[in-house]
């Protein structure tokens, strides 16, 4: 065992602090799986601590089939529990704590080794390994994790740093393209059509008034849509959006949105459906899933054409709550589904209408999706349509 730990922290301290130094995905991948190789964990979840948001990021599960569990509600608390700890420590459904014990046992879990990493004091992430095979020479493979708890911290640290500097370019990137070009585009239109407008008016030339005037409304509501957008979207990147989950009636919230935009499909020639419960209750910040569910109803809006329809479902299984928004549009070609919902993504397509886009709205739904612990991703086909899914927790009352 000793010959195989001494290779085992070879390799963490050149592979992962040295090769993977760019690639956090990959070095949370090979940091657990060689763990798994190690003391042959049932699962091992490597978490990375966001400091500006706030909440731990998965960055690995091993074996990737496990996956759908890193997204469990009852993982993140008990993972949040082992970064409070000073040391590696194991906690089990006999001896630790009722919160801990009972956490453990909805999760199927009879035992879990918990590795805080810090650095200079300061929180950079957790591992977990769930049910090792053996329990033989736990407490050497416990030494050794506790030594190598500093080099996973420093790995994990300099890869999410590295990762963050990317982003953070991307997102500047991002947000001058929108301010110089994108906002730039529908004040310019404001401002044209309303001197033709006030010139109209003086030559008392009434006829394309109405014509004029609804050209500057849609213009004018695309812009502030796009504002208000960018407004939320900067304020996330800062972390200084508040989560506040509550219990309320998804169909209500739909039926607000569709309100909100119903006028804009009907001038299109868009059905908008919904096919939801009327006491379907969801846990979950209201402001957050009014913004995803309206930018994507607005993006179905702008991709389907004149006849077309739009459909609002939710579906409440065991562990998620399921909503989609499904249009019969163009559809999205697979190079752009891909990577549709990244902000390194800066590809737009004009709508039908020749309607423009940022591509913020849906980096949004992410970045919120997120905050939830859920997923979204995006099923499409050319000519037939799109279907944007998304899941939170189901978090019954």
């Amino acid at each position: 065992m000793e010959d195989k730990a001494n290779t085992f922290l070879y390799f963490a301290l050149f592979e992962n602090a040295l090769k993977y130094s760019d690639k956090p995905g990959e070095l949370g991948q090979n940091i657990t799986g060689q763990i798994r190789e190690l003391i042959g964990g049932r699962t091992v979840i490597m978490f990375y601590n966001d400091d500006v948001k706030q909440k731990l990021k998965l960055m690995a599960v091993s074996p990737e089939r496990r996956l759908d569990i890193a997204k469990n509600i009852e993982l993140i608390k008990l993972a949040e529990h082992c970064l409070a700890m000073e040391e590696v420590e194991i906690l089990d459904q006999k001896h630790s704590t009722s919160v801990v014990s009972q956490r453990l046992t909805k999760l199927g879990v009879e035992q879990s080794i918990c590795i805080p990493l810090s650095l200079d004091e300061k929180k950079i992430g957790v591992i977990l390994i769930h049910d090792i095979f053996s329990d033989s020479g736990l407490d050497t493979v416990l030494n050794t994790l506790k030594k190598l708890s500093g080099i996973f911290a420093l790995a994990a640290k300099n890869a999410m740093s590295f990762q963050s500097l990317v982003e953070l370019n991307a997102t500047k990137d991002k947000f001058f393209s929108i301010i110089a070009h994108d906002l730039k585009i529908p004040f310019n239109s404001i401002l044209g059509f309303s001197e033709i407008l006030h010139t109209e008016i003086i030559n008392k030339n009434y006829d394309d008034i109405e014509k004029y005037s609804r050209i500057i409304q849609t213009t004018s509501n695309n812009a502030f849509n796009l504002l208000q957008n960018l407004l939320e979207w900067s304020r996330s990147q800062t972390g200084k959006i508040d989560f506040h989950p509550e219990y309320f009636l998804l169909s209500e919230l739909v039926d607000s949105v569709i309100d909100l935009l119903e006028n804009v499909a009907e001038k299109k020639g868009v059905a908008i459906i919904k096919v939801i419960s009327f006491d379907l209750k969801v846990y979950a910040d209201r402001h957050m899933i009014e913004t995803v569910i309206r930018n994507l109803i607005s993006n179905s809006i702008k991709y389907t054409t004149k006849g077309g329809d739009i459909t609002i479902s939710a579906n409440a299984l065991t562990e998620n709550i399921q909503i989609s928004i499904s249009d019969t549009g163009v559809g999205i070609p697979p190079e752009k589904a891909e990577n549709i919902f990244q902000i390194t993504n800066n590809s737009s397509t004009l709508g039908t209408n020749n309607e423009k886009g940022t591509g913020l709205g849906l980096i949004l739904c992410k970045e919120f999706i997120d905050e939830h612990n859920g997923k979204i991703w995006v099923n499409s086909e050319i000519e037939k349509g799109s279907t944007f899914y998304f899941t939170i927790p189901n978090i019954r009352e």
